[in-house]
């Protein structure tokens, strides 16, 4: 999923506007499998919740399970 929405939230180096840059799954844990083969299991695998500035580029990462519901 890639979207590009503008967000509620401000950069927290330059306070300028986050765009929502979508889910992505982060490889977390050993790095290699048999013969240095990336091991790709869904156990090894971390979603974050993407954001970038649009001022400065700097990138925001936030765990979306762990979100307040309101």
């Amino acid at each position: 999923m890639t979207t590009t929405e503008e967000t509620e939230r401000k950069c927290t180096n330059c306070h300028g506007p986050l765009r929502n840059l979508g889910v992505r799954h982060l490889h977390v844990g050993d790095d290699a499998g048999v013969l240095g083969v990336f091991k790709e299991s869904d156990e090894d695998l971390l979603p974050v919740e993407l954001h970038g500035c649009v001022a400065c580029g700097k990138l925001d990462l936030y765990l979306p399970h762990l979100r307040k519901k309101s």
